[in-house]
């Protein structure tokens, strides 16, 4: 109910959040790991600093000391969570933000997005920010409507529940995933660099070994999230 009824969105018209007064405190927050090799965009997220912020490193003690929160009860009382790439581009982290109703904020440069844009454009339930502009989150998450967050929260919230709550919600998300593509024409399915020509020859099993090679060293094609 307070998901979908966007309690949590409650702030005076000029957005900041002097008269909020839900149960969701906190505009952005972010726990995580800090290593060398995923540091940069992980510490500009920790460098991140207002009243309705909290960003610590795994092991910190401020959100329990001060609110008295686990990680579980930070995701609740968050509207927007980073989502920051760990070892790997996709972060686990993704659905758990997801399940706790908030949006999530995803730093992973090159990430293929879950669930094709013929199944539900990634902008609907999420906010993906280039790495190198991490210290731009408040002020990109601040221009987001209290109406617009309320519909991604809502929206976010299906997602999980339809597609990624368990093994079976994922299994049904790639059966939908691939009943849109049978029953498109070939010229529409534009989600996976696959369907691009010239890719449309490869990886069918049936190439030769100099085919092979051609396709394994063609530079992969992006999809554009931007133009739309």
């Amino acid at each position: 109910d307070e998901i979908q009824s966007c309690q949590a969105n409650i702030y005076n018209d000029d957005n900041t959040n002097s008269t909020m007064s839900s149960r969701r405190r906190f505009l952005f927050t972010f726990k995580g790991t800090i290593r060398q090799r995923i540091a940069p965009v992980r510490q500009a997220l920790l460098e991140l600093e207002r009243d309705d912020v909290l960003t610590e490193r795994t092991g910190g003690s401020e959100a329990w000391a001060r609110y008295n929160l686990t990680f579980r009860d930070l995701l609740v009382q968050s509207q927007f969570v980073g989502a920051p790439r760990g070892d790997r581009l996709f972060s686990f982290r993704f659905a758990e933000i997801l399940s706790a109703g908030a949006i999530p904020v995803v730093y992973a440069d090159g990430w293929v997005l879950p669930y094709t844009p013929e199944l539900v454009h990634w902008n609907e339930y999420m906010v993906v920010i280039p790495e190198n502009r991490a210290h731009e989150t408040l002020k990109i998450l601040d221009g987001i409507s209290l109406q617009r967050r309320c519909e991604m929260r809502n929206k976010g919230w299906e997602i999980y529940n339809k597609y990624m709550k368990g093994t079976s919600e994922i299994l049904q998300g790639v059966l939908d995933v691939l009943e849109i593509r049978r029953r498109q024409s070939p010229r529409k399915r534009l989600s996976s660099p696959f369907d691009y020509t010239p890719y449309r020859e490869c990886f069918t099993g049936r190439e030769t070994p100099p085919q092979l090679r051609k396709c394994l060293a063609m530079e992969q094609p992006r999809y554009d999230f931007n133009k739309d």
